[in-house]
């Protein structure tokens, strides 16, 4: 079954996820996938600080950081652009989150994570999470584009073993 627009609007909770589906299912302009370019920052004014973006860098066998909002640079108190997944979180982390965006771009599908997820050094603290899939204009899906709602002010101390989120992959085709 294709997913519609109403599938994910129905599993998020945080108006900011709500909004960028909305605009995500928006500049597909009927495709599968969005391309990057289609992305008007302006349309997403107020969702930018919690955007991202990675991409899959076959010569390097890993998601490199394309674009971090400044809510992401100040959570994880540094910014990824440039870096793959394995030089932005400790592994455990990495393990996680890897398979889940190679589902994204491979199905292609939408995934929905909520719970506890890592941050920055011994902290982490509940968020949800949405993740695209979008093409750097070849219309194949190689770029994950997504965004993070955490609540800051819940912040677990102690070291990160594995992230605690559960998924759900909501395929679209």
């Amino acid at each position: 079954m294709v997913c519609s627009i109403d599938e994910p609007l129905a599993r998020l909770t945080q108006d900011a996820s709500r909004a960028f589906v909305r605009n995500w299912f928006a500049i597909r302009n009927g495709g599968l996938v969005p391309s990057r370019r289609d992305v008007d920052p302006a349309a997403i004014a107020r969702l930018l600080p919690h955007v991202w973006m990675w991409e899959f860098a076959e010569d390097r066998g890993d998601f490199v950081c394309r674009l971090a909002g400044e809510a992401v640079i100040r959570v994880f108190q540094r910014n990824p652009r440039g870096l793959t997944m394995a030089e932005w979180v400790p592994p455990p982390v990495a393990d996680i989150a890897r398979p889940r965006y190679r589902r994204v771009i491979d199905d292609p599908a939408i995934c929905i994570a909520a719970g506890t997820s890592y941050i920055a050094g011994d902290k982490r603290a509940w968020c949800e999470r949405v993740i695209t899939p979008m093409s750097n204009g070849d219309g194949r899906p190689s770029i994950v584009f997504g965004i993070t709602a955490w609540r800051e002010a819940a912040y677990t101390l102690g070291p990160i073993e594995r992230e605690d989120t559960e998924a759900v992959f909501l395929p679209l085709a």
